[in-house]
């Protein structure tokens, strides 16, 4: 198993170590033949089946939910899956005839929020910590590259978690959210704390959004709420300034990518994530949420350091949704 150089993880991405840790894994030779198994690490395994009752077929009712509110609303918790989990089972996934995990977002999520699926991220540089470490993911992809399988993580680059408040301006109170504004931005409350409260300073790893560079309300379109997710009727809808690409999802803040500094940023930590876990590939969410020509510098430059470090053939996949027009829109980017 590799081990890290860093103990812990870094706060700030000027002090990113870009080299590679040990080995560098070669990607397959072709893609097409890979067959893939997607999962989020929360709701897949804990490595304790053992200890559980297993399913019967003959008396299921002893599964049913005698509280359906209850179960209902355990439900958008986490549940306790972990990286270690997803290792546990590698032999049985081989067995199955799988060749490629793709693997939900392992990234540090808000400790006071239940964001399980792994959208919302508050630390960009740190596995989080309901799911594991970094040495858990680094063995993880040791492990299966040992078995003959590849690695695909699942990343997010146009938004993070509910790391900050707006303000309401008419009471200056803080707002998780804001109505989408046309000419943006919003003003700004303060930092989401690791107790759920507005503070004007971050003061520890769980307050606000990490790295370093990332604590800049500048950073952020600050428009507000998405209400519709596909282009307006009179809207282009490859138009950087559409609404569904300045908005924010639901309360996960917009990051402002239009700002070379900002994606230059966000590149880097995903390059960084490369050399730190030995992935094959990223799943890449909500493409179409970004202007053609961000997606196009960010895709180039993650190739660019792959095929630099010996990975000739890391996979990038987009999430673009919207129709066949709007996928052939980024077909150049990713290929067909």
């Amino acid at each position: 198993m590799s081990t890290f150089i860093e103990p812990t993880a870094p706060r700030a991405i000027s002090s990113l170590n870009m080299s590679p840790l040990e080995k560098v894994h070669p990607s397959p030779i072709a893609w097409r033949d890979q067959v893939l198994y997607f999962l989020l690490p929360d709701r897949f395994s804990d490595g304790k089946e053992d200890s559980k009752t297993l399913f019967e077929r003959s008396n299921p009712a002893q599964f049913r939910a005698s509280d359906k509110e209850k179960w209902m609303k355990d439900d958008t918790k986490f549940q306790g899956g972990t990286i270690e989990g997803i290792g546990s089972k590698l032999d049985y996934l081989n067995d199955l005839g799988v060749t490629t995990l793709w693997i939900g977002p392992i990234f540090q999520q808000r400790c006071d929020l239940e964001t399980y699926h792994g959208y919302g991220i508050q630390n960009f540089l740190d596995v989080d910590t309901r799911f594991g470490t970094r040495q858990d993911l680094r063995n993880l992809v040791d492990a299966a590259h040992d078995r003959g399988m590849y690695i695909i993580l699942d990343i997010i680059y146009n938004h993070m978690g509910n790391n900050w408040f707006y303000m309401d301006e008419a009471t200056a109170e803080p707002r998780e959210m804001l109505p989408y504004r046309f000419q943006p931005p919003h003003s700004v409350h303060g930092w989401h704390s690791s107790q759920g409260k507005s503070i004007s300073e971050i003061k520890t790893l769980e307050d606000g959004i990490w790295s370093e560079e990332f604590q800049n309300f500048d950073w952020y379109t600050r428009a507000g709420q998405i209400v519709e997710w596909e282009p307006k009727p009179w809207e282009d809808p490859m138009h950087p300034d559409a609404e569904f690409r300045r908005g924010d999802f639901f309360d996960l803040k917009d990051l402002n990518l239009n700002k070379d500094e900002v994606l230059n940023t966000v590149i880097q930590v995903y390059q960084y994530w490369i050399a730190v876990s030995d992935c094959d590939g990223y799943r890449i969410d909500a493409v179409k949420h970004l202007p053609f020509e961000v997606s196009r510098h960010f895709c180039g430059a993650i190739r660019e350091y792959a095929e630099s470090i010996g990975k000739e053939n890391f996979l990038l996949v987009g999430e673009v949704t919207g129709g066949a027009s709007m996928i052939r829109n980024y077909m150049e980017i990713f290929g067909g």
